[in-house]
């Protein structure tokens, strides 16, 4: 009887350590403008390093701008090197889980060659974090996922509060054009890639929700969206892609419609990931892509967040697909979401003209 208390006591100690601990997690994209760190990134730094072990930032793409890490050799270089670096050095004393995801301009800006420019910058990154003599060596600094290949990457961020993270990346079914080739394993078309993918997601948010995991999925490109990348189909949208006008596929024209939401190729994506996040509840899904600062509710209780405000800024669309329960067009900045073992407790967002925090109402 004594043992069954004890363990009866051990038990409800640790669910009550689980629940008073809690989680740090920064979001920032969209970083890769100043080849100094603008006022975003230095305040993101502050408060990393107030942070310990139980504590997360993720890098949400376009990590360098306008196409990416240049190859050695090149004149622009050093320049995109530098824009890197902005992000990188931000974390030298960093304690938590950092964790760098590619975007579209990661990815040469969609041209011809994107693949080995976002296989480049995976390199330098890997190899930035993986020199001690640069930085507190932290196995769990990372460029997800790997080799221009899709995802899905998991990585456990917090084993106290099982917290997990699913990155993937949007770009490599938005860059496949012509000539414009992604990353492919040998043997495997591309079909055979996109299918495997989805069954592989499903399968790890199924397994997490076994665990009782919370799930944070990441990605560039959001689903949900008021900004630039959110509007209406347009005239010249339509007239690339459902008329004669295809002629001028291969100069590059409906590669850039298909960085909008209403597009094609990204519509098709929104719903196939769309239906697999409403098979579960409380899916937290990260993005950037546009330049602006945004928090959704969906369904299930899953929220839908854009941060793409880490080194410029652009106005919210007239008319947009989508309205934001949240949203700041104005200022650079990031989002923190605090959690524990139930989820979300509190979200903020931190900008220069608000260094303290803006409070989220999340209802």
């Amino acid at each position: 009887m004594r043992l069954l208390l004890l363990i009866v006591s051990l038990l409800l100690t640790c669910a009550a350590k689980s629940l008073s601990q809690s989680f740090s997690l920064y979001l920032i994209g969209d970083c890769g403008e100043d080849m100094q760190p603008g006022p975003a990134l230095q305040l993101l730094e502050f408060y990393l390093n107030k942070e310990d072990e139980h504590s997360a930032v993720i890098f949400l793409g376009d990590n360098s701008y306008p196409k990416g890490l240049f190859p050695p050799g090149s004149k622009k270089r050093e320049e995109s090197e530098l824009k890197l670096h902005t992000q990188l050095d931000r974390v030298k004393q960093f304690f938590g889980s950092a964790v760098m995801i590619p975007g579209n301009h990661d990815w040469k800006k969609s041209n011809w060659g994107g693949l080995k420019q976002v296989q480049e910058e995976e390199k330098f990154v890997h190899y930035y974090w993986s020199d001690t003599s640069f930085h507190i060596s932290n196995k769990k600094h990372c460029f997800l996922p790997q080799a221009g290949f899709p995802g899905p990457a998991s990585l456990l961020l917090d084993s106290t509060l099982k917290i997990r993270l699913i990155a993937f990346d949007a770009q490599w079914w938005l860059q496949r054009q012509w000539f414009h080739k992604a990353g492919k394993e040998e043997g495997k078309s591309y079909r055979k890639m996109s299918d495997e993918f989805f069954i592989k997601l499903r399968s790890v948010m199924n397994e997490a929700e076994s665990n009782h995991e919370q799930v944070i999925l990441a990605s560039h490109h959001p689903l949900l969206t008021a900004g630039e990348h959110g509007v209406r189909k347009t005239v010249p949208y339509i007239l690339a892609t459902y008329t004669p006008f295809i002629i001028f596929r291969p100069m590059g024209l409906n590669r850039l419609f298909r960085q909008d939401i209403t597009s094609n190729s990204y519509g098709r994506l929104i719903d196939s990931l769309t239906g697999i996040i409403n098979e579960h509840h409380n899916v937290i899904y990260v993005s950037g892509h546009d330049h602006n600062l945004q928090y959704f509710n969906g369904e299930h209780g899953n929220v839908f967040i854009v941060s793409g405000a880490g080194s410029k800024t652009n106005p919210f669309a007239k008319k947009p697909s989508s309205t934001p329960l949240w949203g700041n067009d104005d200022d650079t900045g990031f989002f923190h979401l605090k959690m524990n073992a139930s989820g979300i407790t509190d979200v903020k967002v931190f900008t220069p003209k608000k260094p303290d925090g803006e409070q989220v109402n999340l209802k």
